[in-house]
């Protein structure tokens, strides 16, 4: 089984994702049930992180990168086999241009 570990950068996105859905359902609860969804989603998938899509954008998919879909957001990681570890290293909006958010925010690759 894998561990699953957050940037710095995904658990800032997941903390600006927790402030959107509470702006758009004005309910904290709500907000905090949603980003508890998508971390759930990865706890699943760590058994067999394999099992997840690698992404459409060329640069991201030749260097592993990895993605789940929950609801409106999606999480980008990457496997590190030797260790055990999924990195997950962003969390977007699914409305948003997700390559080039990828391209603005994701520092690790």
């Amino acid at each position: 089984m894998f561990e699953v570990i957050y940037t710095p950068q995904a658990e800032k996105q997941l903390r600006k994702a927790v402030f959107d859905i509470y702006d758009a359902s004005k309910d904290y609860q709500t907000a905090v049930n949603y980003i508890e969804g998508i971390k759930n989603s990865l706890d699943e998938i760590k058994k067999n992180p394999k099992l997840a899509s690698l992404t459409n954008y060329q640069k991201w998919r030749k260097q592993g990168v990895r993605k789940i879909h929950f609801r409106h957001y999606y999480a980008y990681f990457l496997i590190d086999e030797p260790v055990n570890v999924m990195r997950v290293i962003a969390v977007v909006y699914d409305g948003m241009d997700q390559e080039t958010f990828l391209e603005k925010n994701v520092k690790c690759l």
